[in-house]
């Protein structure tokens, strides 16, 4: 593990560090509109700094904004982390009753985005949410921060996680898990000033969030796009000049199967990916369709942010490993007695350094079984609920989460092995396991163009064990998606329950399965 400490001060400096080094520089933008620069960036901050302070919000303060793809939201996430309040970002594509359950908790001074967002998460009642643009707009531009710069302890942000199985938990970060997090990704990724950001991510999701950090941190531009406008998302990154594409794997799809109706796009230089694992078959589309990029494959998870990054283009030499932890991280694999285990051997994943966050908020018993003290160690160690193993050369491979490993059949197997057997299929756009109870088959669903079930497990066999190829192939139209698009295997499973029973079954023939929805 380096000793190394990155990420001493506000992770609001980086802000005011770029506006200094690069102030013509242009910062943010949405598509098809004119930049902001570093300069403007800063001043905008700094009036929303005392638009916030005037409306009561002092450090410690929850700030919650539907984060919408603008640069308001860009803005406001500088300006909380600088007086040192703590910005709550909300998914706008969260259903309301999740809204209103993250707001409950998290109990913010002030929420921002505007009376339409206050009636969407709501449930249509009234709400006085101002928008994002006013948080500037009344107020002169102020260069001078307000007040002395936040502490390193103190917390910056509250992240909601993903909720795909279970409901979401408000992660806390602290200054110095961000700064530490932001330094440690761009020593890897190397964006540089030159660089223009696409960003499709949603900016409640702390992959699509980090990067108006990491573009600060090089001086690049970041450039927003809006959801919903997948026709001509192949054309927007050409247009705006992409050299970074941060990706999905679903986000890589919809590219896959828009490619026919564009011409390979030259200028993207790196591509990364994480939230799931890429099938080998979409990297090699990606490679197709961005002939001049590199892939970099990461880990992370919201609790510690990213673990480890792959260097660009590594996978074509380990094609399964996440790549190696973070400079100042170290990951240990233990077994369920809690032993330190070799390389090769497969356990869970502990992560021990700076960017290990605070812990849940509002939820000791939690953080206590995630967040463990160990011998040695003077800060908690991150329990990610994950599982995989390090070989002999320190490289990570996932091998899936916790609630993704179980026994069929008397076989030991996981989600991530049997779905990306399915993605090798011709024709599978999607797949996800549903982790199966004692008494239930073995269920998989895919997406994709012309494809029939029983094809589609007799191809899988070529790829797994005979005892590991699902018993039923149910084909969907599309899969259920989480707001930070991921595949929401809880309502996946609700589907298959409402329409084929508790154990799935579609009909006396399992792999005929068959739903069109």
């Amino acid at each position: 593990m380096t000793t190394e400490l990155l990420g001493i001060g506000d992770a609001g400096a980086l802000l005011t560090a770029a506006a200094g080094r690069w102030p013509d520089a242009p910062a943010v933008r949405n598509v098809g509109s004119s930049p902001i620069t570093y300069r403007e960036l800063l001043h905008r901050v700094a009036a929303t700094e005392h638009w916030l302070l005037d409306r009561g919000v002092r450090p410690g303060s929850r700030v919650a904004v539907l984060a919408q793809s603008r640069p308001g939201t860009v803005v406001l996430l500088w300006a909380t982390m600088r007086i040192g309040a703590v910005l709550v970002p909300l998914n706008p594509a969260a259903p309301p009753a999740a809204l209103a359950l993250m707001l409950t908790d998290a109990e913010p001074a002030l929420t921002v985005g505007g009376a339409e967002a206050g009636l969407a998460s709501s449930g249509g009642r009234s709400s006085d949410w101002p928008e994002l643009d006013e948080c500037w707009a009344a107020t002169p531009p102020i260069p001078a921060r307000p007040g002395p710069a936040p502490g390193p302890d103190d917390l910056c942000m509250l992240l909601y996680t993903s909720g795909t199985t279970a409901a979401p938990k408000g992660v806390m970060c602290r200054q110095r898990n961000v700064r530490f997090a932001v330094e440690a990704i761009q020593r890897r990724l190397a964006y540089t000033r030159d660089d223009v950001i696409f960003n499709r991510l949603p900016l409640a999701f702390d992959y699509g969030l980090y990067q108006a950090l990491l573009a600060a941190a090089a001086g690049a531009c970041l450039v927003l796009d809006e959801p919903g406008t997948d026709a001509t998302m192949l054309r927007k990154i050409s247009d705006a000049g992409t050299t970074v594409l941060p990706l999905l794997p679903t986000l890589g799809g919809m590219i896959e199967q828009l490619r026919r109706r564009s011409a390979p796009i030259t200028g993207v230089r790196l591509i990364t990916n994480t939230g799931a694992a890429m099938p080998g078959r979409l990297r090699r589309s990606l490679r197709e369709i961005f002939p001049a990029a590199r892939l970099a494959l990461m880990y992370g998870i919201t609790e510690c942010k990213r673990v480890s990054i792959m260097e660009p283009d590594g996978d074509l030499l380990r094609p399964s490993s996440a790549g190696r932890p973070l400079d100042g991280l170290e990951v240990q694999v233990r077994g369920p007695d809690g032993a330190l285990l070799p390389p090769m051997a497969t356990g869970e994943l502990y992560v021990r350094g700076p960017s290990v966050m605070a812990g849940y908020w509002r939820d000791e018993e939690q953080t206590a079984r995630r967040f463990v003290r160990l011998p040695g160690t003077p800060e908690p160690v991150l329990r990610t609920g994950d599982f995989g193993h390090l070989d002999h050369d320190g490289y990570l491979y996932f091998e899936g989460r916790r609630d993704d490993i179980f026994k069929h059949n008397g076989a030991r197997m996981n989600t991530t092995e049997i779905e990306a057997a399915a993605e090798r299929v011709p024709g599978v756009a999607l797949a996800a396991v549903l982790v199966p109870a004692d008494d239930e088959p073995l269920v998989l669903v895919v997406t994709g163009e012309s494809l029939e079930p029983v094809s589609v497990l007799s191809a899988m066999r070529q790829h797994l064990e005979p005892v590991k190829t699902p018993d039923v192939c149910v084909v969907l139209e599309a899969m259920p998606m989480t707001p930070n698009g991921k595949v929401a295997k809880a309502r996946l499973r609700e589907l298959c329950v409402a329409h084929y029973g508790p154990a799935h079954n579609a009909s006396t023939h399992p792999a005929s399965a068959r739903e069109r929805r």
